[in-house]
């Protein structure tokens, strides 16, 4: 704006003192300015250091090539290039990293060469680049923070450097046409929807340093085929590998690996597989097949685990005949419904049964059908009435399900809980109870 105030100005002051055709009046625009549309002038070149530091990285664009380069030492910052096309993206040895949001929805940028120099891709900072199809990642990036690459569709492969430690939350959240991933050895855990929505991966490679899998890791990757989680994965989060259509197989070689206990944990479906589970006798990945009905295939008997021993004893019976009574003792057991007791002569017998245990269901699971849903809210709010009247309709399990903040007490603040849970699902798949206590 004020170059245009200026060159009005300019213009003013020369049709007021000289008689000239405004045609004749010329002015040339600085070499680092472009004409946009509506008029609007944008810089072709700048500085974009970090903060204190803004003259250490510069940046210039090519309108020829329609290539943006950075250039410098240090960390950079996001630039005033806003508007530019430019295609591909040049960062110069030197800039130690790509900043937070550098590049959002640059919807034009198709490619990117990032220098041996950076070691870190922050976060968003290609987000929304949806004409990316290539990045070259160099040896020397240590980390790639939450949502780098957030909704890349266009970004097929990507080879991540074995100087990786840490990928970020979605960092590759909705790149529907990556095919292949290998993680590095240096990563210790797949975090948060790291590859939510990755439609097209149909294999990725975990290594051994991995010991967790976060929540919605691999969701909705529905071209993924079989996942082998080695038996350096202590935990599996909720949802890790959900609506995975195409999923047939999933090896889980630690014995007692910690499996979220719910059936959109590994799904292809609406909570339910019709592939197998492989893993190791009564092992964590058995019980959790076995509770939800999906086909488990034996791994066989653990490393390191000892094979059961049957021990058969044999016990002579010892009979003692007296004159005046016979008695007959039955074994007693821990639970126990009142006693019946029979008397006939001088015998006498004590029977005892056991009740059975009730299932135990998961927080705000009220009804127990492995989903929080409105009816669960129902269900409280239908209890908060009934008892009013002094009858409550839970029983023990389902009211400790209810009992969503832990006050032990239920009240309107469980079924508000669950409501706010509910809507929160709609914008974020990974958010839990616990996000909202």
């Amino acid at each position: 704006m004020r170059i245009k105030k200026l060159l009005a100005a300019v213009l003013f002051l020369c049709v007021g003192t000289v008689s000239l055709p405004v045609s004749a009046v010329e002015v040339a625009l600085p070499e680092s300015v472009v004409q946009v549309q509506d008029g609007e002038e944008q810089p072709t070149s700048g500085t974009c250091g970090a903060k204190g530091n803004e003259e250490n990285v510069k940046w210039s664009f090519d309108e020829a090539t329609g290539t943006l380069t950075i250039s410098g030492t240090g960390e950079m910052s996001d630039g005033s290039w806003d508007g530019l096309e430019f295609t591909s993206v040049v960062i110069e040895d030197g800039v130690t990293n790509v900043g937070n949001q550098a590049f959002y929805e640059c919807t034009s940028l198709t490619s990117v060469t990032i220098p041996e120099s950076v070691t870190s891709i922050e976060y968003g900072a290609f987000m929304f680049c949806g004409s990316l199809t290539s990045v070259t990642i160099p040896d020397s990036m240590t980390s790639i923070e939450a949502q780098a690459f957030y909704e890349c569709g266009s970004l097929t492969a990507v080879t991540l450097p074995d100087s990786l430690t840490s990928i970020g939350d979605e960092a590759f959240r909705g790149c529907s046409s990556l095919t292949s991933v290998t993680i590095p050895d240096a990563v210790t855990s797949i975090e948060r929807g790291v590859f939510y929505g990755c439609s097209s991966l149909t294999s990725v490679m975990i290594p051994d340093s991995v010991t967790s899998i976060g929540v919605g890791a691999f969701a909705f990757c529905g071209s993924l085929t079989s996942v082998t989680i080695p038996d350096s994965v202590t935990s599996i989060d909720g949802s890790a590998i959900d609506y995975c259509e195409s999923l047939t197989s999933v090896t889980i070689e630690d014995p007692d690996c910690e499996i979220a206990d719910s059936p959109y944990t590994i799904c292809n479906d609406h909570g339910t597989f019709s592939g197998t589970i492989c893993g190791y006798e009564n092992s964590t990945a058995q019980a959790y097949a076995e509770k939800y009905g999906y086909t488990f295939e034996s791994l066989g008997t653990a490393p390191g685990a000892t094979e059961p021993t049957t021990v058969t004893t044999t016990t002579t019976p010892e009979t003692t005949t007296t004159t005046t009574e016979t008695t007959t003792t039955t074994t007693e057991t821990t639970t126990t419904t009142p006693e019946t007791t029979t008397e006939t002569g001088s015998t006498t017998t004590t029977p005892s049964t056991t009740t059975p245990t009730e299932p135990t269901h998961d927080t705000a699971d009220v009804d127990g059908d492995g989903e929080i849903t409105i009816d669960d809210t129902t269900a409280i709010l239908k209890d908060i009435s009934a008892q009013l009247f002094g009858d409550s309709q839970l029983t023990e399990a389902q009211s400790k399900a209810a009992d969503v903040n832990g006050d032990g007490s239920l009240t309107v603040d469980d079924a508000t809980i669950i409501l706010k849970y509910i809507a929160a699902k709609l914008f974020d798949p990974f958010v839990t109870i616990s996000d909202l206590l």
